[in-house]
């Protein structure tokens, strides 16, 4: 059973912080967080005390995938729902103590299904207040999103893995664009095939999902958006074909974003626009250290884009945080962001500067960053080249 001594002790500092002593969490993503299970039906129950060992209440159905576990208790429960929550509240005989839920979350990280995942919400939030009439509930968001800020060495060793995985999908996808005539849907099928796959030599991952989007030539100008949708629309040769990546292994996302010209035959200005968006990534790179402001990092590569002549193109966002979410509050780099927000050991984000050209399409290149002592690192290794 794996351990994760450094996220124990980081959980115990903050709720001592926020005088938490205990913690019930449903939240599929922060079940993750704390014991390194990745529920499935949104059914999971965890108690973290302040001062005693997490205990993880789980679907009986769900007990095949613990092997990865942090925590040393966990109990199977045979028929979840709002009753099985009560038993196990039961269970824990917590008195007077100060009750942390999830009562401000919003953004749900879906399971590995996909689909039709339980999660809290006043019947499970009436259901504690009623159970545990001796405690004072309050809001755990505030406290949890903290703790999730700054990942420890172990959860960095799981986004290291989702991106060494990404590199088969990546090979894939750009080894069909050496002719014309494919569409955008079978380049994200391909991606994603190449992925899956790619577990079969792989030890160590349960759950695997991959989510590959493209958008070439003129659907290019709407990538932007905060999603991007594959169509089947045939790439052309000599236009930009953008392949925007979300892929989690074990319920750690990873996010990624490359193009290339549709016949690997790059113009010299489509190669100068290129050049100008990893200089900016660069740029980004150099000032991401523990103590510096995210704004600068924006900053820098703004600047770096408008010295090569593109600023128009350019959108004012670089880049957000990653986790056990596809995408994460801290860091958030853009135009608007406080400037007393700070880059700290630990963070995880994407560095993503783009040029999104109206009948060329989208040119943009995403990095995912750890800030380390000694600054940002790139995990992955898949080449931004056209």
């Amino acid at each position: 059973m794996e351990k994760d001594p450094a996220k124990s002790s980081r959980v115990r500092e903050h709720m001592e912080k926020h005088d938490l002593d205990v913690i019930i969490s449903r939240f599929t993503e922060n079940v993750l967080y704390f014991t390194n299970v990745y529920p499935i039906t949104g059914w999971a129950t965890c108690f973290i005390f302040r001062d005693e060992d997490p205990v993880l209440f789980l679907p009986d159905s769900e007990m095949d995938f613990t092997t990865r576990a942090i925590i040393d208790d966990i109990r199977p429960v045979d028929s979840p729902g709002l009753q099985s929550i009560k038993k196990a509240m039961e269970a824990m005989e917590i008195e007077t103590s100060r009750v942390g839920l999830e009562l401000t979350k919003e953004g749900l990280a879906s399971s590995h299904l996909g689909y039709e995942v339980a999660f809290p919400s006043k019947p499970t939030f009436d259901l504690v207040k009623s159970t545990l009439k001796g405690c004072e509930i309050v809001d755990a968001t505030p406290a949890i999103d903290e703790m999730r800020e700054c990942k420890t060495d172990f959860e960095l060793e799981q986004y290291k893995l989702v991106n060494e995985l990404n590199y088969y999908g990546l090979q894939a996808a750009s080894e069909l664009l050496h002719v014309e005539g494919i569409s955008e849907m079978r380049i994200a099928t391909e991606c994603e095939k190449a992925i899956m796959d790619s577990i079969e030599n792989q030890d160590g991952v349960d759950f695997i999902r991959s989510y590959a989007f493209v958008m070439a030539g003129p659907n290019g100008i709407k990538a932007c958006r905060p999603y991007n949708i594959s169509t089947a629309y045939k790439c052309k040769k000599g236009e930009f074909v953008m392949l925007e990546l979300n892929t989690h292994v074990n319920g750690y996302w990873s996010d990624l974003t490359r193009t290339w010209v549709c016949g690997r035959r790059p113009t010299e200005t489509q190669q100068y626009q290129a050049d100008a968006v990893n200089e900016a990534i660069d740029a980004a790179l150099a000032v991401m250290l523990p103590g510096n402001p995210w704004l600068d990092a924006y900053n820098r590569s703004r600047e770096a884009i408008k010295k090569s002549g593109f600023g128009e193109l350019h959108t004012p966002f670089l880049g957000h945080g990653i986790g056990v979410k596809l995408h994460e509050k801290v860091p958030m780099m853009h135009d608007q962001v406080d400037p007393s927000s700070l880059f700290k050991v630990g963070n995880y984000c994407s560095v993503e500067p783009g040029l999104y050209l109206k009948k060329m399409g989208a040119l943009r290149f995403e990095r995912n960053v750890a800030i380390t002592q000694d600054g940002a690192e790139i995990f992955d290794e898949f080449p931004c080249l056209l």
